[in-house]
């Protein structure tokens, strides 16, 4: 999770993970901000304002240090922020996480991450399948997204979710491929390789 010391292995990890898109591909870093404040990642501010602002930091941190370690890496990756994604469209958002919630029942969404026994869990479960609207690409297009394995249990969600649904299929989108580095587990952001 975010962290207020973010580790050196977290963002080496990240690294690896963009360094490995395609040539053609234009990485991504998606920092899922709103998803880290609904599981407490960086909690204990006197509201929850603080809260928010602590993971905002942590994140800044992160890239700051993925930036020293690989400038010419990081100069070619695009950050987005979850809450900037919502907050450009935020009646279409929630109302994306209502309907997938609707479409599974419970034990599959806690089933994205069995061992966080938060309800926060099942918020940002939801959310990150959402999320893989952004992530959806025309299907002359293939996007890739490097996820720890609760994004991608999350992922492979929105992929059951979207393969059942006509107005997905009627746009023409492709459903993400997944994918899980191997290494350090990350839950601080996902990346995002595509189209390419």
């Amino acid at each position: 999770p975010p962290s207020a010391a973010p580790t050196l292995s977290s963002a080496l990890h990240l690294l690896r993970c963009l360094a490995a898109a395609p040539p053609s591909a234009a990485p991504v870093l998606w920092l899922p901000d709103w998803s880290a404040f609904s599981l407490n990642c960086l909690a204990g501010g006197k509201a929850p304002a603080d809260d928010r602002k602590a993971v905002g930091m942590a994140h800044e941190l992160l890239l700051s240090g993925m930036a020293a370690i690989a400038p010419e890496e990081m100069k070619r990756v695009t950050v987005m922020r979850q809450s900037e994604a919502i907050l450009s469209d935020p009646s279409n958002y929630w109302i994306s996480v209502i309907n997938v919630g609707r479409a599974h029942p419970l034990d599959s969404i806690r089933a994205c991450d069995p061992d966080n026994e938060q309800v926060g869990q099942v918020i940002s479960s939801l959310m990150t399948v959402a999320d893989a609207l952004a992530f959806a690409a025309p299907s002359s297009h293939r996007t890739l997204v490097a996820a720890c394995p609760a994004h991608a249990r999350a992922l492979r969600l929105a992929a059951t979710y979207f393969g059942s649904s006509q107005a997905f299929a009627e746009a023409g989108l492709a459903v993400p491929a997944v994918a899980e580095p191997e290494g350090e587990s990350f839950r601080c952001g996902v990346s995002i390789c595509g189209p390419g």
